[in-house]
């Protein structure tokens, strides 16, 4: 993992609730996450998470925690709060502070006038989140193929793609035998296997010469336009 750094979440809601408990999953010390929230009752679920850099306050601009937290001292700040006035207002008072504008900031948005603006303040477009409609689009895509894929896309040309393994004139072949009768049917081959998870959950990163079995799930790294030729190469029974 790179360097940890330190983290102050403005907001705990379910995205900024989602953002510090995967910081303590990924192993970044409670001590280096600072939590603000106006609701003394959102921080209850960090308290039992271990974390004792709780504070509550409403705040509209950056240096309205100054005085309760070591504003030089924090690494990241991600801005999780869902009214467009506070979020702009905050944005704005970081990203026009000498001692604020070199921090890396990670926004919420409500929708994409809010991105626009995120946008012209200075915000990367890659640290602007819309938690509603990516997880629309995520489950709009697995509804295209069936319940029990899964995808993560990696900017706009690639993604992980997820399948559980059903092919039965695949069975019992290598993974090398495999690319082969792929090669025979299709004239490329813009994916590889990255993860094999066994029934058991166990995974594995595979060799050329292991064998899938039934009901394992597959993992490939993969171009967007190769997904529905996977899709139905993998699971054709």
């Amino acid at each position: 993992m790179a360097k940890i750094g330190t983290y102050l979440v403005i907001g705990i809601g379910r995205f900024g609730k989602g953002f510090f408990k995967r910081l303590l999953k990924e192993g970044v010390p409670p001590k280096s996450i600072y939590l603000v929230d106006k609701t003394k009752d959102n921080l209850v679920a960090a308290a039992n998470e271990g974390i004792d850099n709780i504070f509550v306050s409403s705040v509209s601009i950056i240096s309205d925690i100054d005085n309760i937290i070591p504003i030089d001292y924090i690494d990241n700040i991600v801005i999780g709060t869902s009214d467009l006035e506070s979020s702009v207002s905050i944005v704005s008072s970081i990203l026009d502070g000498d001692n604020y504008n070199k921090k890396k900031i990670y926004v919420k948005s409500r929708n994409h006038i809010h991105s626009l603006i995120l946008k012209t303040l200075g915000v990367p477009k890659e640290n602007i989140y819309i938690p509603e409609e990516e997880v629309g689009s995520r489950v709009a895509l697995k509804s295209l193929f069936d319940s029990k894929i899964d995808v993560l896309d990696l900017g706009t040309d690639f993604s992980l793609f997820s399948l559980e393994f059903v092919a039965n004139n695949l069975l019992n072949l290598t993974i090398l035998e495999i690319v082969h009768l792929w090669t025979q049917s299709y004239s490329s081959k813009r994916w590889n296997i990255i993860l094999i998870t066994g029934i058991n959950g166990q995974q594995r990163f595979p060799k050329p010469t292991d064998k899938i079995q039934m009901g394992e799930r597959i993992t490939f790294c993969t171009t967007k336009t190769e997904r529905k030729k996977i899709y139905h190469f993998f699971t054709k029974k």
